[in-house]
Formats: C-alpha cells, structure tokens, sequence
C-alpha cells in the first residue's frame, strides 16, 4: 500500500481520542511470537522479512520494532521508524461498536477502522516496493494486535456517569483512581515515565503485558508461549479471520472487561487486575500466533 497515496485518500478523517492497544511491550511481545513460530513453522516467510528489514534502509530491523511503528508515528517525538509523522491513520487502530448492541451510537470515521486497513495493506504487500512492504508488514503487526486487545473493538454506554453521547470511547474516557507510585505497575514496567498508574481503564489493559521492550521481547514470548502453546488451539482457530478476531474481543470486553468488578473512579481490585493480566498474556499469545499464520499466508509462498 503506498504511503502517499493511503495519506492523501484519508486527508478528510476526523482525529478522535489518541488510542493505543497494548503498549509498545505487548505489540512487541505479539510480534516476538509470531516470529518465534514461523521460525518453529521453517516458513519462508522469515526470510522474506528479513530482506524487507535490509532492503528497506530504515532504523526498523525487526519483527518486534516494525510492530510499533503505527504508533511512532502518531507522535513526532515518539518516532523513530524513518516513516513520516501523521496523526492521519488513528482511526484505523480500532473498531468501535456498542456495548450494549442496542444502544444507537455514531461512527465519527465511517468506513476507516481496523478491519478496513488490515486487508488492505496485505493485499498490497504482493506489489509494493520494499520499504513500502515495510510498511505493510509494520501495520499487519499492529493491527493483529490491535484487535486482540478488548478495548479496540468496543465502547460502553454510561448515560448517568458520562456527558456527551455517553460512550466511553474504548475505555478512554473510563476514569480510574490515581494510585501511589510505590504501588503503581506501570512504574515498575516504565520506569522512565514521569506518569502515575494509568488513569483510565484503556491504558490499564493496554499496560498489562510488561517487559517487552528491547530484548526482553523474545524472554516474555518464550514464557507466553509456554504457558499457552499453540498446540492447544485447534486449526481453526489459529486461522480464523480478523472480523472473527473483533468479535471476539468484543465479546470479551463485554464480559470480562466491563466486569462488576471494575467501577468509574475507583482502583481496580486485585483480584480484577490478576484475572486481567491472565486474559491480557493468553490474547495476546493468541495474536502472535495468529499473526504468524497472517505472514505465513502473503510470504510463505
């Protein structure tokens, strides 16, 4: 798919709430996983990335950092991908659909979302240039991540808590308490932060899957995928298309995330943020591989 043309087809979107899914820890531990499996897979689809990487001539170099380019570039200070900075392509991060179904709500970007962009650039990667089949790849990374995490596939109706149209935009508008930073997991997995515990019940599940950064990538997707192996997951499943990976994060967001256990502006419980964590490492083990079969289909053949 190429940059320039996707850039000036999208010049009239409208930029909503600036929305990660996963932080760039679970988007590189994602990524690790699929590339640990088509690695076990012998598909010849590693060692096609592996001239994209090298024909590109961009800081990208791997399968791990392609994945959080979609998200470097949202931010000119953020980016180091070699792509340029574009505020453009947030819309495509996510797929917002009511909790509950019934509830009327308005799409402020009709017809640009996840499931829109991702056929798109795997299509295009048969015929686009290396560094273009760069981009391609960066964005298949990130949206199978992307619609894996619960939050990005979904928006709650709060009509006596929030203002508005009374959706929480994915989590984003969900308030959480502010809790000590002695306390504070998103501390200890980004220590450099000046930030609290994240505030908001998006960026809580966003940061569930830590220690993915530099090397620690390939660390937490050999453990991931010890405890959740591809083999327990049957054929179908490991296949199964994206529109079926919405659904299910949907499903999961409105059942498990918006639990009676979580409550606007209160700090999650203990026992919500283990069974949080647990969903958040079994999802996104399920990406990974699911990601592999993606780049197994369009490079390994």
């Amino acid at each position: 798919m190429k940059l320039g043309r996707i850039s000036l087809s999208i010049l009239g979107v409208t930029v909503t709430t600036l929305a990660h899914a996963w932080d760039s820890s679970g988007h590189r531990v994602v990524a690790q996983i699929a590339w640990q499996t088509l690695m076990e897979m012998h598909s010849p689809a590693a060692a096609k990335l592996q001239k994209i990487f090298a024909g590109a001539k961009l800081p990208v170099k791997d399968l791990a950092t392609a994945a959080t380019v979609p998200d470097q570039i949202k931010q000119a200070r953020y980016n180091h991908s070699g792509f340029p900075t574009s505020t453009a392509f947030n819309p495509y991060h996510y797929l917002d659909r009511p909790i509950p179904k019934s509830k009327p709500f308005t799409d402020g970007n009709p017809g640009k979302n996840a499931l829109v962009m991702l056929p798109k650039v795997e299509e295009s990667l048969a015929t686009d240039t290396t560094k273009q089949q760069l981009w391609d790849v960066a964005w298949i990374c990130h949206l199978t991540g992307d619609l894996h995490q619960p939050l990005h596939s979904a928006t709650h109706y709060w009509p006596t808590l929030l203002a508005g149209d009374h959706f929480d935009r994915g989590g984003n508008s969900f308030l959480l308490e502010t809790v000590p930073a002695a306390e504070d997991p998103w501390k200890t997995a980004h220590p450099k932060s000046s930030s609290t515990y994240p505030n908001e019940l998006h960026s809580f599940w966003d940061g569930l899957v830590t220690g993915g950064e530099g090397d620690g990538a390939a660390k937490v997707a050999t453990r991931l995928m010890g405890e959740h192996p591809r083999s327990a997951y049957v054929a179908a499943e490991l296949s199964a298309p994206a529109q079926t990976w919405a659904d299910e994060s949907y499903t999961l967001a409105a059942t498990k995330v918006y639990s009676a256990d979580i409550h606007l502006y209160q700090k999650p419980s203990d026992d919500y943020r283990a069974k949080a964590k647990k969903i958040a490492e079994e999802w996104v083990a399920l990406a990974g591989y699911r990601l592999a079969m993606v780049l197994d289909k369009w490079l390994g053949h």
